[in-house]
């Protein structure tokens, strides 16, 4: 990690005077902020000079002096930095990426096989932002540290369960099935693809940031890489695989944000694309998809777009978008690295989890002209990290802990509300609070870019089921579709035995229904209502979520303080 030491700055030119108050490691202290303005925090690696600052999070001001957390070498500024994306950006640079994993067996020669897989890619790059997220932030310091990196062969198991499953907890090797000489890739030396879950469905890939969202909020995990390591050795020896260490201890990490990024949400493809870049910046490494083949691995012959000298994929063939099927970490970029064969420079840097011994020690470019990647069916996720520390986490759920869609794990959420009538769109949770407390903080999800919800907890409802009794409230502005966790500016105090009401507000925009709910066959633990419209009655009425689809409930999340 390189860390040249601390340089306090005040704003820079063209912006309000801000003045730096005070810096403990790892945390900015400022004055003379303008309240309602968003103040910009800039940071670098070295001393001096102006091309090494790189954006590091914006915040809106509510007060005249503020802190924040910081890396390193930072200032403050009421304006936007000029330039805020660098031409080259590499997490590993700053020490926020942790090793590579791998979810791969090894042939008897010792070379990687790229059938021999439990496909739990979507768990690896999903597990790799949080940890990014995690060191970027100064939460954890050492990406060597085995307190830094956690289990996706955990994850991938555990997750949705219960009471749904994704993945058994064994899985059987395909082999058994279907012999070598019935291979499923062309390859050679031929090859079959990895595992199966023993009830013969398909036990190895599919998931994305959202399923290891489900996975901490059935507090199922995170759990530390040590304690339920990927059997490579087994995989190697194409044995049945069992759930390794499935009882592990949770460790105590939270989620704050995990986010969706679409092209249509963006003008232009460069646009979205930035917008990856930011998502880099902001939060660390994000996940993504891309097209791997078996022949991209050494000692396999076959279609491949990989060049092994510049260590870089570049596929002309736009045609075979739809076929990306393995899911990454992007964890920086190079706008001037050479490509063969590509009309022009500029690469992704890809963090793989296929072992160190495929590609460049587990690492590789893809080409910003590659015609798959980060292309307009192509989608990317990022996720806040945050300790647990002063949270009772998960907290009370509106639903049994999964993130559910029609009886599936949820990649996309469903949503209901009243825009098609344009008025604000209105829900609420009623939670039974068993013991006393300190409520904290409200999760939701959000389907739509740039939402303005007002959050408000209420001691109860009236006849006409409008909540009263306003406890607290909280304003705020979601920039980015996916989950978010907002803490109350305050800590409302509920009784033990006492019921109490979330409610949301989506401030009407012509946008898609912006409230969040989820379908599951079990009672949920919380009674949730619509604000619904009907085109003969121009009065509104509350309407349980059950009423309007069955089984479902408004997703809501109550986190109470620790005691």
């Amino acid at each position: 990690m390189r860390v040249a030491g601390f340089l306090l700055l005040s704003a820079v030119a063209g912006s309000a005077e801000l003045n730096i108050e005070s810096f403990l490691p790892g945390r900015l202290t400022w004055s003379g902020a303008t309240p309602g303005t968003t103040n910009w925090i800039e940071w670098s690696s070295a001393l001096g000079g102006s091309s090494s600052w790189r954006p590091l999070t914006n915040i809106v001001a509510d007060s005249t002096v503020m802190s924040t957390d910081v890396p390193f070498v930072y200032r403050v500024s009421e304006t936007p930095p000029a330039d805020p994306l660098p031409p080259r950006y590499d997490l590993r640079d700053y020490g926020w990426v942790t090793p590579v994993k791998s979810q791969i067996g090894n042939r008897l020669t010792g070379e990687p096989d790229p059938g021999n897989s439990v496909g739990i890619c979507w768990a690896m790059s999903a597990m790799a932002a949080f940890e990014s997220s995690l060191l970027k932030q100064g939460i954890t310091t050492n990406p060597d540290d085995p307190a830094s990196s956690f289990s996706p062969w955990h994850l991938g198991n555990a997750v949705g369960q219960p009471p749904l499953h994704y993945n058994e907890p064994c899985y059987i090797y395909y082999g058994d099935f279907f012999p070598p000489e019935f291979p499923l890739f062309m390859t050679d030396p031929q090859t079959v693809f990895g595992y199966l879950a023993p009830d013969g469905t398909n036990g190895w890939g599919g998931g994305n940031v959202f399923w290891l969202l489900d996975y901490f909020l059935s507090w199922t995990g995170p759990v530390y890489e040590a304690a339920a390591p990927v059997p490579v050795g087994e995989m190697t020896a194409m044995q049945t695989l069992e759930w390794t260490n499935r009882n592990a201890p949770v460790q105590n990490y939270i989620l704050r944000g995990a986010y969706k990024f679409v092209p249509e949400d963006y003008t232009s493809l460069a646009e979205f694309r930035a917008a990856a870049k930011h998502a880099i910046t902001n939060y660390g490494a994000i996940q993504s998809y891309m097209l791997v083949l078996p022949a991209d691995f050494p000692g396999v012959t076959g279609l491949t777009f990989y060049d092994t000298n510049s260590f870089c994929i570049y596929c002309p063939r736009a045609n075979l978008e739809p076929n990306m099927n393995h899911a990454i970490a992007v964890v920086g970029w190079d706008d001037e690295y050479p490509v063969p064969a590509a009309p022009a420079p500029g690469a992704w840097l890809i963090k793989e989890s296929l072992g160190t011994n495929v590609y460049d020690g587990g690492y590789h470019w893809i080409s910003y002209e590659d015609k798959t990647f980060l292309q307009g069916c192509d989608i990317f996720y990022a996720v806040r990290a945050a300790s647990g520390a002063g949270y009772q986490w998960p907290g009370l759920l509106t639903h049994p802990g999964t993130l559910t869609r029609l009886g599936m794990m949820s990649t996309d959420f469903l949503a209901a509300g009243a825009s098609m009538w344009g008025e604000d769109s209105r829900g609420y949770a009623w939670f039974h609070a068993a013991t006393a407390g300190d409520l904290k903080a409200i999760g939701l999800v959000t389907v739509n870019r740039n939402e303005e919800v007002a959050i408000g907890i209420y001691s109860g409802v009236d006849a006409e089921l409008n909540p009263t009794g306003l406890l607290g409230s909280k304003q705020v502005a979601l920039d980015e579709r996916g989950y978010h966790l907002v803490d109350l500016d305050s800590p409302v105090a509920i009784g033990a035995g006492t019921d109490f009401v979330v409610s949301l507000t989506f401030a009407y925009r012509d946008q898609a229904d912006p409230l969040v709910y989820c379908t599951d066959p079990n009672r949920p633990p919380a009674d949730t209502y619509v604000i619904t419209y009907v085109a003969t009655n121009p009065a509104p009425s509350w309407t349980a979520m059950p009423d309007i689809v069955e089984d479902s409930s408004v997703f809501l999340q109550a986190v109470f303080a620790d005691p």
